[in-house]
């Protein structure tokens, strides 16, 4: 009753049809109202106050400490900081290169170690922001021979026409529609790695979250790898390839398409289920996050992200959806359609601040706080230096004061014991 109201005074679903119900609706949205506001002047707001950080504005001291300067004046309260960007390391690492674009990163100077006790003083938590598969987006080879484009080109992903992502030429990956070569995530060798890859950031740095990036398919081409097909093959009989291809013969009843689609999302599914487990034998308090495509249908079928799934199971602690948007009411849109399919509180609303005015970006922050989600999230740090504008229109959303995290999120900070 409670749930299915909440929605109804959001306006995911009105019924417009019964004057009696606008009626009723309208009272009991004012008495909800009147509620808000008494609670609101009785204790501090509880709300995430995300911001991503992208890798290139932590290279240097200087940009971190105003990072976290900025942040603190700007009362977030979480950063999301991009410590992988396109398979490598911007932390010292046993299993992963540096980036090529910055040579003193981690060798003489490691982000992570003096991003983390800096924030953590100021009471912001620290999430690492890792790019799953998507591992390099260059037209150059990268020239570490031990970055995995070198060494395991065989660990990348194969589209539906046999075009193999690591030999294939860079502009017909781009021709594709993606941003870059993928690592697969049907083959095991591929998970065994990722997996390593987070557990021994959260053992090296005292992280607080780990939040998974690109941890999805480029596309609905991808991923017909040989390992992929004959695994697929010898649970059911048919070759993905043709479960895909329309031919009524093999399949009248869609029924191996329909596996497939199931099958598909299960290695992403499962990729991030040995994450989940690797980093909770560390510290189970550590929060595992994802950022997601927002509408949970085309992000299932296209993309292989089954993130309704992934919070069901308990295997990611919540999700950020990437409800870009330059429309207010599109927004809400997608906000609705998430509600629908999910429980608000394991929700951050993502905002794309780049493609909005400071107007719309407020409405949109506006919204999640009217719908009921743990907090947002706002891409990108970058953005506010771009655009004054939008700096001014943050200090106003944040004006009532420093927000403290909210129950549902286990507020914490992993001090060094």
């Amino acid at each position: 009753m409670r749930n299915g109201l909440k929605k109804r005074i959001k306006g995911c679903r009105t019924d417009r049809s019964a004057p009696f119900s606008r009626l009723l609706v309208s009272v009991m949205a004012l008495v909800f109202m009147t509620s808000s506001v008494q609670k609101a002047t009785a204790a501090p707001m509880q709300e995430v106050r995300g911001l991503w950080v992208v890798r290139e504005s932590i290279v240097t001291e200087k940009q971190i400490r105003d990072l976290v300067s900025w942040a603190e004046a700007h009362r977030c309260n979480v950063l999301f900081v991009q410590v992988r960007g396109r398979g490598d390391a911007f932390y010292r690492s046993a299993l992963v290169p540096g980036p090529e674009d910055y040579p003193r990163v981690p060798g003489t100077f490691d982000p992570l170690s003096i991003l983390i006790p800096l924030a953590h003083a100021r009471g912001i938590e620290v999430h690492a922001w890792f790019n799953v598969y998507l591992t390099w987006s260059s037209r150059t080879l990268p020239a570490d021979r031990n970055h995995l484009l070198r060494s395991h080109p065989e660990w990348f992903m194969v589209s539906r026409s046999g075009l193999e992502m690591a030999r294939c030429p860079f502009d017909s990956v781009v021709n594709a529609g993606c941003e870059g070569r993928y690592l697969s995530p049907g083959i095991p060798e591929v998970r065994e790695h990722l997996a390593q890859v987070f557990r021994e950031v959260a053992e090296r740095y005292r992280i607080d979250g780990v939040h998974l990036d690109y941890v999805r398919y480029p596309g609905w081409e991808y991923d017909f790898h040989s390992v992929v097909r004959k695994e697929f093959h010898a649970q059911t009989g048919l070759d993905p390839v043709r479960a895909v291809s329309g031919d009524g013969g093999s399949d009248p009843h869609l029924v191996m398409l329909n596996r497939w689609i199931t099958y598909r999302a299960g290695l992403v599914s499962q990729l991030v289920r040995d994450v989940s487990t690797r980093i909770r034998e560390i510290d189970p308090r550590i929060r595992i996050s994802a950022a997601v495509k927002s509408d949970p249908e085309d992000a299932y079928y296209r993309y292989g992200q089954d993130w309704p799934g992934w919070i069901r199971e308990g295997i990611v602690d919540f999700v950020v959806p990437m409800s870009y948007s330059a429309q207010a009411q599109a927004y809400r849109t997608m906000l609705c359609a998430i509600a629908a399919r999910t429980d608000t509180r394991k929700v951050v609303g993502g905002i794309g601040v780049y493609m909005n005015s400071p107007e719309i970006a407020a409405e949109q922050v506006k919204a999640t706080r009217e719908m009921g989600l743990l907090g947002y999230c706002v891409f990108s740090y970058s953005a506010f230096h771009d655009n004054p504008r939008h700096e001014a229109s943050l200090k106003r959303l944040v004006q009532a004061g420093q927000a403290s995290l909210p129950p549902e999120f286990k507020p914490f900070l992993r001090r060094d014991k």
